[in-house]
């Protein structure tokens, strides 16, 4: 049996980019073996995990343990999933599986970055350390002060015992959470930063190998393999039949990510940006109408009605599905 530990900022039940993509590797692997996955999952406060009665999948909590390297032991994994960037709980797991010497992998994405200026990112995170909830919140009644920061150190105590777990140089420690903080304020500029790199890398494309190289990655940890979350949908493309409709409208569906969550712009470029497209289009209601998606995990519903509503309160907002 092939054991698979993976992170995950939402139980798993939620669609997200590691979900979908697991959607489509798994039944594959599964032809060749018995595969068996774990999801730490991480949220600021403890979650009520579902029962679970599948015995080829496990939902761990971030909350019943001290380290990393505790969560690698208590699972002993085959091979480790992480994406290779900044995010703390992925970095924690990738440190103790590499002091395990265990397998870690993970998955780089080509991004289409917003040149944003370090003193806008500053505002921003400031902004965003006081605020009363995270965008995966699972339910809307945890709101506390400083919430989001709080959990933000969480997670940093959660990668420093990691540290401590793995007999990690002080002084490492100390440059690394340097280097760490300076990376969120960098991050339109070097995404895929070296310093967080694994054993091997699923990479979108071969034009992405190229920047990665140049950047710092080892070539031979690049293997190119597209992205796996898209395969399903281009299955049932192939089969999709176009519904025509009477009104002869252009019907447009706007499609969002929580590019402003995870820092790479700040909220007034997003909001800027999906105010001006729904203004634009509202101006050709006779012509056209307008559906509105947001991402099922890392954004806030209540801020999309809060920007889109007052311009027009008969577009239909979703989050689910």
């Amino acid at each position: 049996m092939l054991k698979i530990l993976t992170v995950l900022h939402t139980l798993p039940s939620i669609k997200s980019y590691r979900t979908l993509c697991f959607d489509n590797i798994l039944p594959y692997l599964r032809t060749k073996t018995d595969v068996h996955i774990t999801w730490l999952v991480y949220q600021p406060e403890r979650l009520e995990l579902p029962t679970q009665n599948n015995l080829q999948t496990s939902i761990l909590d971030i909350h019943d343990f001290k380290n990393a390297l505790d969560v690698v032991k208590h699972v002993t994994p085959d091979v480790i999933w992480v994406a290779p960037t900044l995010n703390l709980p992925d970095y924690a797991l990738a440190l103790a599986g590499k002091y395990l010497k265990i397998p870690v992998v993970g998955e780089l994405a080509t991004e289409l970055m917003y040149k944003t200026s370090k003193l806008d990112l500053a505002k921003t995170y400031s902004k965003q350390f006081f605020e009363s909830s995270v965008p995966t919140d699972v339910k809307d009644n945890n709101k506390k002060f400083m919430r989001r920061g709080r959990f933000f150190f969480y997670k940093y105590q959660f990668v420093l015992k990691t540290q401590l777990a793995t007999k990690m140089n002080f002084f490492k420690v100390i440059k690394n959470f340097v280097t760490h903080i300076y990376s969120h304020f960098s991050v339109y500029t070097n995404l895929y930063d070296p310093k967080f790199a694994v054993d091997l890398h699923f990479v979108e494309t071969e034009k992405t190998i190229g920047t990665l190289v140049k950047n710092g990655f080892k070539r031979s940890s690049l293997v190119p393999t597209g992205i796996p979350m898209y395969d399903d949908i281009f299955d049932r493309l192939e089969k999709f039949k176009v519904d025509r409709k009477n009104d002869d409208k252009i019907r447009i569906l706007l499609l969002t990510a929580g590019i402003f969550e995870h820092g790479l712009w700040t909220r007034t470029q997003r909001d800027s940006l999906i105010q001006a497209i729904v203004s634009e289009i509202i101006k050709h209601k006779d012509k056209m109408s307008l559906t509105v998606k947001i991402h099922p995990s890392s954004e806030l519903l209540s801020d999309y009605q809060k920007l889109i509503c007052p311009i027009d309160d008969s577009i239909s907002i979703y989050q689910k599905g």
